[in-house]
């Protein structure tokens, strides 16, 4: 069971998550009702996982085994319209390859930051690594998520309850510098947005663990998922609390705030971040091969080569804008992909009833 679990948080815990910009934009900066927007995110993670689960276990005990996230779709939206859900899936494997791109570069920014090493040899390290993790397929994404997910989360956990010790004064366990922007209705909005636009990433890792020996453990996979994830967010928000304004306005903002820590904990967060930059970026290029056409030996390794190599050559382009503006656009059709799974059960239900007159 944790072997899937450490895949969907490697998945689900990127850069944007862990340098602290995805927590500040979406609920952060709505100051302490931004907790209570993290745990509708993770009720909706949870809610989307168990119902990606129960759609691909359906579809199986019809004899119809749901290979890739077209098929997902082709399943779930209302329309049969082979153009517009061709439409869809080119729209989604465009937006996984970007978001790829996107990691292969903010790693070689990073490398850049904080150890001089030119961009581009940062860029290459990432993807050849990613390109070794994919060659083996899921096996190869469960063994490094083992490996260094658990770590992850350790240290965000060590860093989210820690007390400074640098003389500074705090009000309460969120500080002194919480978001002022007080709307509600926007934090909800953002939430969902939040949870939405991660799931059309999710899933595609969802469809890949369909042959996981622990299968019929779905529902505590899903909690535990949503659980961890909702703890993380939760000392991501509280080391946030430990900083300003100008900190916030960094790209890595965490990184920045590490040093009122002590002085090693810029570097070991430093490290944290490359580690969660590797995991992300391992599930986006695997969703991104389940989501092709189905690639088999010499075609796999050389769409996979293509894909690593490519993404070296746009290392220079940041994750950053696309934290603050793409992502809550692109959250707009997780949101469409939510109703639909809702629509769904509904359809299920209707099916069942059927059956038993």
């Amino acid at each position: 069971m944790f072997q899937t679990v450490w895949v969907i948080i490697g998945c689900l815990i990127g850069a944007g998550f862990a340098s602290g910009k995805e927590i500040y934009l979406f609920f952060y900066q709505y100051g302490e009702i931004g907790i209570l927007g993290i745990g509708i995110a993770a009720f909706l993670f949870f809610y989307v996982m168990l119902k990606c689960f129960r759609v691909i276990d359906w579809k199986k005990n019809q004899n119809k085994e749901i290979r890739n996230y077209k098929e997902f779709l082709q399943e779930i939206f209302p329309s049969k319209n082979r153009k517009i859900i061709d439409g869809l899936n080119s729209f989604i494997n465009l937006f996984i390859l970007i978001e790829f791109f996107i990691m292969v570069s903010g790693f070689g920014a990073y490398m850049n930051q904080e150890f001089q090493i030119p961009t581009f040899i940062g860029a290459s390290i990432i993807s050849f690594c990613t390109y070794i993790t994919c060659k083996r397929s899921m096996k190869g994404i469960e063994k490094a998520n083992q490996i260094v997910i658990p770590l992850l989360i350790l240290c965000m956990i060590h860093m989210g309850v820690k007390n400074v010790d640098n003389g500074m004064q705090f009000s309460g366990f969120f500080g002194n510098s919480l978001g002022e922007n007080s709307n509600f209705i926007q934090m909800v909005i953002y939430a969902i947005l939040y949870a939405s636009y991660n799931c059309i990433l999710l899933i595609p890792v969802l469809i890949g663990l369909k042959k996981d020996k622990e299968k019929n453990r779905n529902f505590r996979v899903a909690l535990l998922s949503a659980w961890l994830v909702a703890i993380l967010a939760v000392c991501i928000f509280r080391i946030l609390s430990i900083g300003t304004i100008e900190d916030y306005q960094n790209d890595i903002p965490v990184v920045r705030i590490a040093r009122y820590y002590g002085s090693w904990y810029p570097t070991i967060y430093g490290l944290m971040i490359g580690i969660s930059i590797y995991t992300s970026a391992i599930a986006i290029c695997f969703s991104l091969l389940e989501n092709l056409p189905v690639l088999q030996g010499k075609s796999y390794n050389l769409v996979l080569k293509i894909v690593c190599i490519s993404s070296v050559f746009v290392s220079f382009i940041g994750f950053s804008n696309l934290v603050e503006k793409l992502y809550p656009l692109l959250g707009v059709f997780g949101i469409v992909q939510i109703v639909n799974l809702i629509r769904y059960k509904c359809k299920e239900t209707i099916e069942k009833k059927a059956k038993i007159v």
